[in-house]
């Protein structure tokens, strides 16, 4: 918006409604910021967090019975499982 705001031919910066509009758009400036620069932010938002849903389940066959190992993404703990 900043933007177009800025593009628009005949906008008079000085005037007081374009002088408010960037000061209410400050408001979002750290999303725009975020958005701009996606590849390198998301990196750091996910950095030492744990993903919201999914699992790696995986099973063994043993002598007497099969084992099975089911790994949260969570910071929940691994179960084991014998069926």
């Amino acid at each position: 918006m900043r933007k177009v705001l800025g593009a628009v031919a005949g906008v008079k910066k000085k005037q007081a409604w374009y002088e408010s509009a960037k000061e209410l758009l400050k408001s979002v400036q750290e999303v725009r910021h975020f958005l701009q620069h996606f590849d390198r932010e998301m990196g750091k938002l996910v950095k030492g967090t744990f993903p919201i849903g999914g699992c790696v389940i995986a099973s063994f066959p043993g002598a007497e019975t099969t084992y099975a190992r089911v790994l949260s993404s969570t910071p929940a703990r691994s179960r084991e499982f014998r069926y």
